[in-house]
């Protein structure tokens, strides 16, 4: 089984159960020694590596297959590299996971702090059809998992 620690719309439940339709279990983690940012014309943000004292609040999404994983890592696509950090739990534990770090030839394509509300408030409705399209799977099966 593997964890991953996401922090961008992978947060998002209606993301991660449109893409593996389930959800698997989360827990508030924080990732240090990384910054999330913006990238010019996408709604998704990246993370690339900065000094210690940055941080980055998520959630370390943990009890995943080998097949659930695969499909991380065709979700997240060639301009990230899945590397294995550590990440804190809620109770000060460290935790190894992986993580998709932006790639460095790309950095040019950032900017500013990417904000996980505003995403949800103005783009994960469409996001979301945009998603379950590419997973290939009908958009009408989109569906919002129990609360």
């Amino acid at each position: 089984m593997h964890s991953v620690f996401v922090y961008g719309t992978l947060m998002a439940e209606e993301v991660t159960h449109a893409l593996l339709h389930r959800l698997p279990p989360t827990h508030a983690a924080t990732l240090a020694g990384f910054k999330r940012h913006r990238i010019e014309n996408q709604v998704f943000p990246a993370i690339v590596a900065t000094s210690s004292a940055d941080t980055i609040q998520g959630l370390l999404v943990t009890e995943l297959t080998d097949e659930e994983l695969d499909v991380f890592d065709e979700f997240e696509d060639i301009e990230y590299t899945r590397d294995e950090v550590l990440v804190t739990g809620e109770n000060g534990a460290h935790k190894k996971a992986f993580v998709y770090v932006w790639k460095d030839t790309l950095r040019h394509l950032l900017y500013g702090e990417w904000d996980y509300n505003e995403f949800r408030e103005k783009h994960l409705e469409k996001y979301l059809t945009l998603c379950f399209r590419s997973s290939g799977h009908p958009t009408q099966e989109v569906d919002v998992p129990p609360s």
